[in-house]
């Protein structure tokens, strides 16, 4: 039986060669030697370890945003970091590997990171270590959670009140994906406003009840709200809506005429057909 610890003497195969010398003594005295060579392998359990993995998101904001191994679809990019990963009887750690199981998602250094997960559910990271050797050790699974993300959406018509033409009103359909974490929804939507006359560029933010901060609702559906400025109904304006969550945002617009009426003149005798007289039109 070969003592194991022979095998730091080949820290790079897993075969090694050797020579066995028998002496035959009369008493004290050496009468004889015979020698045979033999080659002997390395035990199928004489392998490297890994005694765990350490994941890091290393986006800024998701890692704010979550804790544990829950990650967010798209955003979150995960590092893994290897360990304990060490040799056996003199080996060394060679080579690292860490998959995605089922997903085609591989690494294969310490500290690399898979890039963009665009799926969503419970998933399995399978992680195992090489050795000089070229053993592998026993793979260690870690679960994360890729929580469900998809980009802010926001649409909006505008129109004037019949109570009273210089106020618009918004009706609004927004939506941000709702991050659950902790049981509390963790994806904060915002609602903001700006406008212009219609061809300017001098757009003014407008705090009304059409804009906010929702930090339990995700979805507004045909949401009616009016806006805060006085819009002269003689004038057309620009309306433009932004609406963002914790990772990013979109913008839309749309264009309030003037009042509507069968017709209208000014007093320079310029008539408008349908709306008020604007701009000579």
């Amino acid at each position: 039986t070969i003592p194991l610890d022979f095998a730091n003497e080949i820290p790079n195969s897993t075969i090694g060669t050797g020579t066995i010398y028998v002496d035959t003594y009369n008493g004290t005295s050496k009468i004889g030697t015979q020698q045979t060579s033999f080659t002997a392998s390395i035990p199928n359990d004489l392998k490297p370890t890994l005694t765990g993995l350490n994941l890091v998101d290393l986006n800024g904001v998701t890692r704010e945003l979550l804790n544990g191994n829950n990650f967010l679809q798209v955003v979150s990019d995960v590092q893994v970091n290897f360990l304990g990963a060490t040799g056996s009887y003199g080996s060394t750690i060679k080579g690292y590997r860490a998959e995605i199981v089922n997903k085609k998602m591989v690494i294969n250094e310490n500290g690399g990171s898979f890039g963009i997960m665009n799926f969503n559910g419970s998933v399995t990271i399978r992680a195992s270590v090489f050795d000089s050797r070229g053993k592998q050790s026993d793979t260690k699974d870690t679960t994360i959670n890729v929580i469900e993300y998809y980009a802010p959406s926001l649409s909006f018509s505008a129109v004037r009140t019949r109570e009273n033409p210089n106020i618009i009103q918004v009706i609004r359909n927004a939506k941000v994906a709702p991050i659950m974490h902790d049981g509390r929804q963790k994806n904060i939507m915002s609602l903001s406003f700006r406008v212009a006359k219609l061809g300017k560029d001098n757009f003014t933010t407008d705090n009304g009840s059409a804009s906010g901060i929702f930090t339990s609702v995700h979805t507004l559906i045909n949401s009616a709200a009016n806006m805060a400025g006085n819009y002269l109904a003689n004038s057309s304006f620009i309306v433009i809506g932004r609406v963002e969550d914790k990772i990013t945002n979109t913008e839309f617009s749309c264009i309030v005429t003037t009042e509507s009426v069968v017709g209208s003149y000014d007093k320079n005798g310029r008539l408008g057909v349908g709306k008020v007289v604007e701009l000579g039109k």
